[in-house]
């Protein structure tokens, strides 16, 4: 039976990797949606890239073994696919379809170009925002690694964390408030001046 167990040396040097490629979307994917009507040849390549890697990660929940609340192994297959999928499986999946795509083929392509939406368009791919949920739940690996590198007490470990979210948030409520002006009247704006407004505004409003 194939399983990855917590201290599997491979299964701790790739979520460190995904840790850093979480943080890399974490920061790149509202900036994109923010300010890019489309993605480049680059960034589609790199966006792909991605996706295959967070496709690799799900299937290797499948058969990594976790820590269940009483602090007990579990290496049950079947129990680890059935926790899975009654967690985090569905957001995961959602987080890497191909929304992009899949609009400009076919009917979806036929559909945007007679009715002319590309605000709608843009609504659409806001669905690579759920993947950024993936940093609650890896909340505890990113923190640990984050200790592993500062060697730290575990107060800062913690301090340092809660800053690394805060300076998240703060970037990412910044974004949004860009994408939502695209959607008014006027939407043709200074969009940097818009996103240094809306991070000053984000930050005086957090206690």
């Amino acid at each position: 039976m194939w399983i990855f167990f917590p201290d599997d040396p491979l299964k701790i040097k790739w979520e460190m990797m995904m840790s850093v490629v979480l943080i890399f979307t974490a920061v790149t994917t509202p900036l994109l949606l923010a300010f890019s009507e489309k993605d480049d040849l680059t960034w589609t390549s790199i966006n792909n890239t991605v996706d295959a890697l967070f496709g690799i990660d799900i299937i290797i929940c499948f058969f990594s073994a976790y820590e269940d609340e009483n602090e007990e192994l579990v290496y049950s297959r079947k129990t680890i696919a059935f926790t899975y999928i009654k967690s985090w499986f569905f957001i995961d999946l959602l987080s890497i379809l191909p929304v992009s795509d899949i609009l400009q083929t076919g009917d979806f392509s036929n559909l945007a170009r007679i009715a002319r939406l590309p605000k709608l368009y843009r609504l659409i791919r806001m669905v690579k925002l759920i993947r950024i949920m993936k940093i609650v739940k890896e909340r505890n690996t990113i923190s640990k690694y984050l200790n592993e590198v500062l060697k730290v007490s575990v107060a800062l470990e913690r301090l340092s964390f809660f800053c690394f979210i805060f300076m998240m948030l703060v970037h990412i409520i910044s974004c949004f408030w860009v994408i939502i002006s695209t959607f008014e009247d006027g939407h043709d704006k200074d969009r940097k001046s818009t996103r240094l407004n809306s991070s000053h505004s984000s930050v005086s409003r957090m206690p």
